[in-house]
């Protein structure tokens, strides 16, 4: 988890929203992404690593951090917090300035001993990455990693406390991991009546912000995994709030659920959020794909408020966008 001063470049995220002519920063993050891994893996293989896979939970992070790096360049988060209590980030590179290719920038953290140190770190598993453009003329790159054997529900002793849970009549809660597998989901299917709670719980008092309630009878997983993490703190939140407050009028409430796309079943969220200033007995709940950059709004969130928690449904994960009318762009006339 180092820095890089002398290097100059930056990645960052495309939002579906149409974008100002005016805006401060451009999103190279798609141009970029896929090529500095495919780089990073070549670097990984030939000294016989494992390659790191792309992780999409994380890119609303990398985003933010690319952005917080053009005024504050630090692996220190301008709130004071290490980069590492950012969920799933386990290491951190960072560049920037007029140099804008895959190459230089991998080339670069390569000759430099502690970013060479992170690409080649054997417990790695995965990475992502953003980079963006300001318009002082310098791209700022973050690239953060991850390890993918912390947080893993393990999938021998969820088994065995499910089939104590169901012989007793009682629950399954476990906190802050980040994924179950769907071999592990698939092997809780034949439980009838199971319903796991998986709650993640915030840094600083280990208070419940999000539970994501599962019933492995009804998944049909789409990948090897299922993200479980449901956050709603702001630091988590604040990237997609200033991409909604950019283009849309609207009060609102935000969500970011760490499934990429579908869950493969419509799942139960709750979420301890801030519904002041909405009127809750007309809300309207909308999806927001950070890779896609397209808004889609859940029909039929059957959504209920209780105990500081918003209850809702949705099929799939992204940043949840709480609101109470139709998204009112600010460009309407």
């Amino acid at each position: 988890m180092k820095k890089l001063a002398s290097l100059l470049i930056a990645v960052m995220i495309i939002v579906a929203v149409p974008t100002p002519a005016h805006a401060a920063q451009i999103n190279h993050t798609n141009r970029f992404a896929l090529e500095v891994l495919e780089l990073v893996n070549i670097e990984r293989t030939s000294r016989g690593l494992s390659a790191l896979v792309w992780q999409p939970e994380l890119l609303p992070f990398a985003t933010i951090r690319a952005h917080e790096i053009v005024t504050h360049w630090s692996h220190t988060r301008p709130n004071g917090l290490d980069v590492l209590t950012l969920p799933g980030v386990d290491g951190e590179n960072l560049a920037y300035g007029t140099i804008y290719t895959a190459r230089t920038v991998v080339n670069g953290w390569m000759n430099s001993p502690p970013h060479r140190e992170n690409i080649l770190r054997p417990h790695f598993s995965g990475m992502s990455l953003a980079v963006i453009e300001h318009t002082n003329g310098f791209y700022y790159w973050a690239q953060l990693f991850h390890i993918d054997a912390f947080g893993v529900v393990n999938e021998a002793a969820i088994v065995a406390e499910a089939q104590r849970a169901v012989a007793a009549g009682t629950q399954v809660v476990v906190n802050n991991h980040r994924y179950i597998t769907s071999s592990t989901i698939s092997r809780l299917a034949g439980l009838n009546n199971l319903t796991i709670h998986a709650d993640t719980r915030t840094a600083n008092n280990n208070a419940v912000q999000g539970r994501l309630h599962l019933r492995p009878s009804q998944i049909s997983p789409t990948g090897d995994r299922l993200a479980l993490g449901v956050w709603t703190d702001s630091d988590v939140t604040a990237n997609t709030r200033r991409i909604m407050t950019q283009h849309f009028t609207n009060n609102m409430a935000i969500v970011h659920l760490m499934q990429n796309g579908a869950y493969g079943a419509r799942m139960l969220v709750s979420a301890q959020v801030d519904l002041r200033g909405l009127d809750t007995n007309n809300l309207i709940f909308y999806v927001y794909d950070t890779e896609r950059n397209v808004v889609n709004r859940i029909q039929n969130p059957g959504y209920s408020i209780s105990g500081g928690f918003v209850h809702f449904h949705t099929e799939h994960g992204g940043s949840i966008i709480i609101t109470d009318r139709l998204l009112q762009p600010r460009n309407a006339s």
